[in-house]
């Protein structure tokens, strides 16, 4: 990749996201797609489609930490951590399943500012490297106050950030 000039510009920058997607890594065509471009989610969407987890509003978090170690070898971890209030029988299958995916998945998440992320995929390794679930807590609470709900983290290493998009994962065309 060349190096490219950044200019600031006087865009949105609001932090947090709203939305999140998921698929079944294992689900995508290894050859789906290379480079960020519009049409990337209709290809991930050909066979399968992502499904939206509802999580509580300003609950969802994306993060990528690069580290480069001593022989130049680049490490990307990236994180998704979101949280589903009320326990109940649907959220915790929904969770389940994610738990028991053993290639893991691949996310979108839509940030504040209307920017999409794919997370769990790159181009060097496709799905291959899928978000797997590093942790994951639930708690019914003690109080009659307290929340109730679950809190999940994913997780994958690559050696690339995160793709982005402008495709729309409720939208597929036909």
């Amino acid at each position: 990749m060349a190096l490219a000039a950044y200019t600031d510009a006087c865009d949105l920058n609001k932090g947090g996201n709203k939305k999140l997607w998921i698929i079944a890594a294992n689900a995508v065509d290894s050859n789906a797609f290379g480079a960020p471009t519009a049409g990337v989610i209709d290809t991930l969407n050909s066979a399968n489609s992502f499904l939206e987890i509802e999580c509580e509003i300003d609950t969802i978090e994306r993060r990528e930490s690069s580290v480069v170690s001593e022989n130049h070898t680049v490490q990307v971890t990236h994180e998704i951590e979101f949280e589903i209030h009320k326990t109940n029988i649907i959220a915790r299958e929904a969770l389940q399943a994610i738990l028991d995916e053993p290639c893991g998945v691949i996310a979108i998440v839509e940030d504040q500012n209307g920017l999409k992320f794919i997370s769990g995929y790159s181009v060097a390794h496709k799905g291959d490297r899928g978000l797997r679930v590093s942790s994951g807590d639930g708690t019914s609470g003690k109080a009659f106050s307290d929340t109730n709900g679950y809190t999940f983290v994913l997780q994958s290493v690559d050696d690339s950030m995160d793709l982005s998009t402008t495709d729309d994962p409720d939208s597929p065309s036909s």
